[in-house]
C-alpha cells in the first residue's frame, strides 16, 4: 500500500513540476513580451523626444530671425529718424542764421575778470597733480584698441574721432597702432601741444564739429571722460549725430566714471567740480 501511495505522489510531484515549467515558460515569454513592449514604447518616446527637440530648435530659430529682424528694423528706424530731427535742426539754424543779424565782433561781450584764466591754471593743477600718468593711462586704455580696429576694418579704414582729447593719451595710442585719428578739443593749449607732438588735433566742440561732419564718414567715435561733464541734452544730440555720422559697422565708445564702485559715486566723482552728474547705465 505504501509503495503505491509513494508512486501516486510521484506521479503528482511529476504533474506539478510540469505545471510548474509551463507557468515559468508563460511567465516567461510575458516577460518577454512586456520587454518588448516597453522597448517599442521607449523607442516611441525618443522618436518624440527628437521631434520636440527639432521642433524646439526650429522655432528658436524662427524667434532669433524674427528678432534680429525686429532688431535691425528698429535700428534702421532709429537711424532714420535721427536723420530726420538732424536736418530739421539744419533747416531751422539755416532759418535762424537768416533772420538774426551778425553781431559785430566789436560788440561782443569779453571777459574783463580774467576768470577764464584761472580756471584753466586750475584745472591744470588738478590734473597733474591727481590725474595717472600719460603711461598708466594709456596702459588702462589699451582694452579698446581690438574694439576699435574691428570697427576701423568693417568700415573700410575710415577716421576715428576722438571727442574731448585732452592732453592726447589715447590720440597718440591709435596713432602707435597704425589707426587714422583726429583729436577734437575746445582748449586751444591743448590743441597747440598736441599739433607739437605731430597728433592731428581740431579746436573746436563736440557739437560744431559732428555737425560739420559727412554723414556715414567716421568709423568710430570716441569719448572718455567727457559726456558727465555735459548737459543730457548735449549728450543726446552727440549719440544722435554719431548715428548719422558713423558709417555701417562704426562704433561709438563712450567712458565715464563707474558710480557703481561707491567710492566713485560718493567721492572722487565730485573732486572734478566740472563734472555736472554722473551718468547711469539704463540711461546710457
Amino acid at each position: 500500500m505504501s509503495k503505491i501511495k509513494h508512486f501516486g505522489d510521484y506521479i503528482a510531484a511529476i504533474f506539478k513540476l510540469r505545471r510548474t515549467e509551463r507557468m515559468a515558460k508563460e511567465a516567461y515569454r510575458s516577460l518577454q513580451n512586456a520587454e518588448g513592449s516597453m522597448r517599442n514604447i521607449q523607442d516611441r518616446f525618443n522618436g518624440w523626444d527628437a521631434r520636440e527637440r527639432k521642433l524646439k530648435k526650429e522655432l528658436s530659430q524662427m524667434v532669433r530671425g524674427e528678432t534680429q529682424a525686429l532688431a535691425a528694423r528698429n535700428a534702421e528706424l532709429s537711424r532714420n529718424f535721427a536723420l530726420l530731427s538732424s536736418r530739421l535742426d539744419q533747416l531751422l539754424q539755416v532759418r535762424k542764421d537768416h533772420s538774426v543779424p551778425p553781431i559785430d565782433a566789436a560788440q561782443e561781450p569779453k571777459d574783463e575778470s580774467g576768470i577764464g584764466a584761472i580756471i584753466d591754471s586750475f584745472y591744470h593743477k588738478l590734473e597733474n597733480k591727481y590725474r595717472d600718468t600719460p603711461v598708466e593711462i594709456r596702459n588702462k586704455l589699451r582694452i579698446y584698441l581690438p574694439d576699435v580696429e574691428s570697427a576701423v576694418i568693417r568700415t573700410g579704414d575710415k577716421l576715428v574721432m576722438d571727442l574731448g582729447c585732452g592732453r592726447g593719451d589715447w590720440l597718440g595710442l591709435l596713432q602707435d597702432s597704425d589707426i587714422r585719428a583726429i583729436g577734437i578739443d575746445t582748449k586751444p593749449t591743448k590743441v597747440e601741444e598736441l599739433r607739437d607732438k605731430g597728433l592731428n588735433a581740431q579746436l573746436g566742440d563736440a557739437r560744431n564739429v559732428l555737425a560739420k561732419t559727412e554723414d556715414e564718414s567716421l568709423a568710430c567715435i570716441t569719448a572718455h571722460h567727457l559726456i558727465e561733464h555735459l548737459p543730457f541734452e548735449e549728450v543726446l544730440w552727440i549719440v544722435r549725430e554719431a548715428m548719422r555720422v558713423l558709417a555701417p559697422g562704426g562704433m561709438l565708445l563712450v567712458e565715464t566714471p563707474n558710480i557703481h564702485n561707491i567710492m566713485v559715486g560718493a567721492t572722487s566723482f565730485y573732486n572734478d567740480p566740472s563734472r555736472l552728474h554722473p551718468m547711469t547705465d539704463p540711461v546710457l
